[in-house]
């Protein structure tokens, strides 16, 4: 079974919050900039956590 990816989840209000998080689809910058060489199942695991994440959303930890 061929998995697509989805569209990018960009709305196009593009300005991070202190912790990182864009203010308009709520990915880490971490996700933002990854977003392309993520597999079409990593993609779709962040679309299905945004429609969790409220404006209080704080980016994990940036490892190394």
């Amino acid at each position: 079974m061929t998995v697509y990816p989805p569209g990018s989840p960009c709305v196009n209000i593009c300005t991070l919050n202190d912790q990182r998080v864009c203010l308009g689809c709520r990915r880490t910058l971490a996700e933002i900039v990854g977003w392309t060489g993520l597999s079409a199942e990593e993609q779709w695991r962040i679309v299905e956590d945004l429609k969790t994440r409220g404006a209080d959303y704080v980016a994990p930890p940036v490892k190394g």
